[in-house]
């Protein structure tokens, strides 16, 4: 297979300023960031681990930057200087190549000829399509008799989603390892701030970064290295279980390779792949900086992760949460941290606007249960602002009490349709007509968008926001009532259940919002 090498083959899916969707180089991209919309992959998953490839050759390339005026140094120009990456490119040239002889790019050479009898279907490379769980054969997304490939960029961009995202589970081969631990991002959503360019998107969450003062971690003083920096996996692994150790350091996590993988390539096509049992993190690693923590009363800080019922939002006071330390209930991703720094909005500009982007898996073992990026968006100098931080508290605590009112109140509609004259009811049936009007649903997806507004409103007056925001969920709530409970059916038993039900959600949701001032009527003037 001839050379394919990353440097200065196009792999990367850009879109453009205008929206034309191309290939690029790691070089090209990187050069022409200022005057490219973003990174354009349909998956989440790459574009996660695109990111940290990208900004692990710029914290090379730039040997830093170590703190917020080398930073500035950097984003100043407005696009990042070609001379720099060029010259770090090329010492590692031969490292990034997919197909090299001896050391392919994030791939074991020799793998192929240990165990090609165990060779996957190129396509299973992407997780996306490749756990189906218990009815696998019965739905698979692929013929019987799979003939799969992908080009050698589709690959490359599969190869370093899988190194990111691979789930747990069994990666059985002769007398090496049965299993290996789920990859570092799984449990994770990867937290990405986008600019309007991917010049601003990579500079945004490029991190001051300087080993020997922890920034952003201690290393425990071993070098960090980037994985292609790295001897290369072993081809044999004669061990019980799987590997497991700390990074080297920031650069070594942004670019760690989970599992041993050799590509199978025919006529300028890749066609398959071997997977084998890499290395897994240590229990103690450090904490990833692109990665949103929670306090767990019993386990400590864990990740904020992808949640299917559940969307990121709700969490969204974890951003605003700058504290850092034993008694501070979230750790948000640095690069909220940066952004807000006064030297850096200087650059910026005070007006600077970021979708912060949550990109990551819902998995269980080696089920994949959904792929998803989620989005809130505001500016970058409200991150560090007391007052923001409360207006965010303030509607979050509001939108779980108003979702509690709104279940509330279809609990009574539910115990007076079905039972009426006083009667007790079926518990478990009350139970199944509320959770069948699929309120909660529908309440939370309408809160979202109204938090949204909210967050656009932060930067003008935030209490002024989170006024707006409390008219606008109450109407939100109001509408998922009137729609859960408007039925075809007129009897005088579901509209007076109907009209109970709307007494006690306005008794339940005065509990819970501000009083207004009743408007008196104007005074008639005397004559």
């Amino acid at each position: 297979m001839k050379p394919f090498n990353l440097t200065r083959e196009p792999w990367i899916p850009v879109e453009t300023l205008d929206g034309t969707v191309v290939e690029r180089s790691t070089r090209d991209a990187l050069a022409e960031a200022h005057t490219l919309r973003g990174l354009a992959d349909p998956s989440p998953l790459v574009v996660a681990t695109l990111t940290r490839h990208l900004l692990a050759i710029l914290h090379r390339a730039f040997n830093g930057p170590r703190d917020v005026i080398a930073w500035c140094e950097v984003a100043e120009p407005g696009f990042f200087l070609r001379a720099p990456i060029d010259a770090y490119l090329d010492t590692v040239e031969h490292r990034m190549d997919l197909f090299h002889p001896t050391e392919p790019f994030a791939q074991v050479r020799g793998l192929t000829a240990r165990f090609r009898e165990y060779a996957c279907p190129i396509d299973e490379l992407e997780l996306v399509r490749s756990r189906w769980g218990g009815g696998r054969e019965l739905f698979r997304h692929r013929p019987a008799s799979p003939a799969p490939s992908m080009t050698p960029a589709r690959a490359a961009r599969a190869l370093l989603a899988h190194h990111g995202f691979a789930t747990g589970g069994l990666v059985k081969k002769p007398g090496e390892p049965t299993s290996a631990t789920a990859a570092p991002l799984t449990r994770a959503g990867v937290v990405i701030l986008r600019g309007d360019t991917l010049f601003k998107t990579l500079i945004a969450n490029l991190l001051e970064y300087d080993p020997e003062n922890a920034l952003p971690f201690s290393t425990g003083g071993a070098p960090d290295r980037c994985a292609w920096e790295q001897p290369p996996a072993p081809r044999e692994l004669n061990l019980a279980e799987e590997p497991k150790r700390v990074p080297l350091g920031y650069l070594d996590l942004l670019t760690w390779q989970s599992r041993r993988v050799e590509l199978i390539a025919e006529s300028g096509s890749v066609i398959a792949y071997i997977n084998a049992v890499g290395q897994g993190l240590a229990t103690g690693s450090p904490r990833d900086p692109m990665v949103t923590y929670h306090r767990h009363e019993k386990f400590g800080l864990l990740p904020v992760g992808i949640d299917v019922d559940r969307g990121f939002w709700r969490e969204a006071n974890a951003l605003f949460e700058s504290a850092r330390g034993e008694n501070a209930p979230f750790e948000r991703p640095r690069a909220l941290d940066l952004v807000s720094k006064s030297e850096v909005l200087e650059v910026l500009g005070r007006d600077t606007l970021f979708d912060v982007e949550v990109l990551g898996i819902a998995a269980e073992k080696s089920r994949v249960d959904a792929v998803r990026a989620e989005r809130v968006q505001t500016l970058a100098r409200c991150f560090n602002d007391s007052d923001a931080r409360a207006a965010v508290d303030g509607a979050l605590n509001l939108s779980r009490n108003l979702v509690s009112a709104l279940r509330g109140a279809l609990w009574v509609y539910a115990r007076h349709a079905l039972a009426p004259g006083g009667r007790d009811p079926d518990t478990n049936a009350v139970r199944g007509l509320v959770d069948s009007l699929g309120a909660d649903t529908a309440a939370w997806s309408a809160l979202g968008v109204v938090f949204e507004k909210l967050l656009r409103g932060l930067g003008d007056d935030p209490d002024a926001a989170a006024m707006r925001f409390e008219v606008d969920a109450l109407r939100a709530v109001h509408a998922v009532f009137q729609s859960a409970t408007a039925r075809p059916e007129t009897t005088a038993r579901w509209l007076k259940a109907r009209a109970l039900a709307a007494k006690a959600l306005d008794d339940n949701l005065k509990e819970h919002t501000t009083p207004r001032p009743q408007t008196q009527p104007a005074k008639e003037a005397t004559p």
